[in-house]
């Protein structure tokens, strides 16, 4: 079927009245069979629910197939989760624009669902530059999303775009889901105006109850996922926002750079439980915090086997891919391949990597790295506090501490934000192996403000390098800090 015509419905569609209601009565009667040719779908009273398997959203193209989100759509509802462990979880939620599937009957999964060739927007969104005082009109603060899948197995979502909300695609649980060629834009958090913190993530994965349960098999694959449209002005230090417990004092030689910083959402990803997850040939950029942030928020959450192949990771402001653990109550990751990918700072983001591991438990068991490129980066690029195992090689380590915090003040800085690969903490039995560390951004025949290529501060927990060379480091070209002391690795 295609619209409110076909069933004896009066839905306007004129891109000015509220489609909602009379769309929600078509799905009652008739399924989730939404077909949308380059027609403009305001979704201005309530969102449109279908809990059941096999839903089909379609539009012609998302330039044209638009579902606007109203701002008078602000319903908030409460919601109880049922957990296996943990017990029940009841939490205030704001409406999605469209839900699919139902939060706690298995039998009303939303199965093998497919959404494709729309566009969602929420007005207001695409605002430009912020000077600190703006006010978000129509601020959502209550997990809004776009699209919110509850369960799924074989789900697809491909070809869609987006604008605006404070999660774009949410997905609860399920089997086997996947994104192919969507797109996010104009997501806003900007952590120092209240009125401006709406963005959490373009996109979710957690944890969907007794349910749905932990969710496995998701792939997002060729997807353009611009964080904030927006840019802060700001003058920036290498201390700023960075907790290292390791770290020597900072010294009044800590250089100030005047900069912008990107003005959400908070993370691209936001990976609360998930077995078996791969991002695959992605462009993301310009969050808050993260690219890709991986920590679990519940007692009941899994996390295993992650990879990140491929594609270009930017601009976020404090790191590209960060992982946590949050105590002993709560999973850490067990086995992620980063490899082929590249991770850019442009001068905007502290760190690359950062495999964080400070609240004393390990954030990932076995990790990989291979043939990954970072650059640009205020800080150090690299830092492994949380690692059980594993290894870092065949990379190139570029134009990493750009702030030009200087170690050759008395009390050294802060190391671990001069170094290209911090070692530190929890780390243990990790191999780092055949990497170049090169010191200007974009110019190999000068040092930039690179000055030490690898740093490991762990003592008995047989983390062990090799191969390690430098190309135009500060400071003559030194490649390790051990102890107290430089060293030359002159291993082949």
């Amino acid at each position: 079927m295609a619209w409110a015509a076909d069933a004896g419905f009066p839905v306007p569609l004129n891109g000015i009245d509220d489609d909602s209601v009379g769309i929600q009565k078509i799905i009652d009667k008739f399924g989730c069979r939404l077909f949308n040719p380059g027609r403009y779908v305001n979704i201005k009273t309530q969102g449109l629910v279908y809990e059941g398997g096999g839903a089909v959203i379609m539009g012609a193209n998302p330039e044209f197939s638009i579902f606007a989100r109203n701002i008078a759509l602000q319903t908030l509802e409460s919601v109880t989760i049922p957990y296996p462990v943990s017990g029940p979880v009841t939490s205030t939620r704001g409406v999605a624009a469209i839900r699919l599937g139902s939060r706690t009957d298995q039998a009303k999964s939303a199965g093998r669902g497919l959404v494709q060739g729309i566009r969602w927007e929420h007005p207001g969104r695409l605002v430009g530059a912020l000077v600190g005082n703006e006010t978000l009109a129509g601020q959502l603060s209550h997990s809004e999303a776009m699209l919110e899948v509850w369960g799924g197995a074989g789900f697809a979502v491909e070809d869609c775009q987006q604008g605006g909300a404070v999660y774009t695609y949410a997905f609860y649980g399920g089997d086997s889901k996947r994104m192919l060629r969507c797109r996010s834009l104009a997501q806003i958090w900007d952590r120092r105006n209240p009125r401006m913190q709406e963005g959490q993530a373009a996109v979710l994965l957690a944890h969907g109850g007794t349910a749905h349960g932990a969710g496995t098999s998701f792939w997002a694959d060729s997807c353009t996922l611009y964080g904030g449209a927006t840019t802060v002005p700001q003058t920036y230090t290498v201390q700023e926002g960075l907790t290292q417990a390791s770290a020597v004092a900072p010294s009044a030689s800590n250089v100030a750079v005047t900069t912008t910083r990107r003005a959400g959402p908070l993370c691209i990803f936001e990976i609360q439980s998930q077995e078996d997850f791969q991002i695959l040939d992605c462009f993301s950029s310009a969050a808050d915090r993260y690219n890709i942030k991986i920590a679990a928020v519940r007692p009941d959450d899994i996390l295993l086997n992650g990879s990140i192949m491929g594609g270009d990771h930017d601009e976020s402001n404090e790191a590209n891919i960060a992982t946590f653990c949050q105590g002993a109550n709560f999973a850490s990751l067990r086995r992620m391949t980063i490899a082929n990918t590249r991770l850019n700072g442009q001068l905007i983001g502290k760190r690359a990597l950062d495999i964080n591991g400070d609240h004393g438990f390990t954030s990932v068991a076995f990790l990989q790295i291979i043939n990954i490129l970072t650059t640009a980066h205020l800080g150090g690029a690299v830092r492994i506090s949380g690692a059980d195992g594993g290894f870092l090689r065949s990379s190139m380590i570029c134009g990493y501490n750009t702030a030009g915090n200087d170690i050759t003040a008395p009390s050294k800085g802060r190391l671990s934000d001069v170094c290209g690969i911090d070692i530190v903490g929890q780390t243990r039995n990790f191999r780092t192996e055949g990497v170049t560390f090169v010191g200007g951004v974009n110019d190999t025949t000068t040092s930039g403000k690179a000055q030490i290529g690898y740093l490991d501060e762990t003592a008995g927990r047989n983390n062990t390098y090799t191969g390690l060379k430098s190309v135009g480091l500060k400071a003559g070209g030194r490649s390790v800090w051990s102890g107290t002391k430089f060293v030359e690795d002159t291993a082949p």
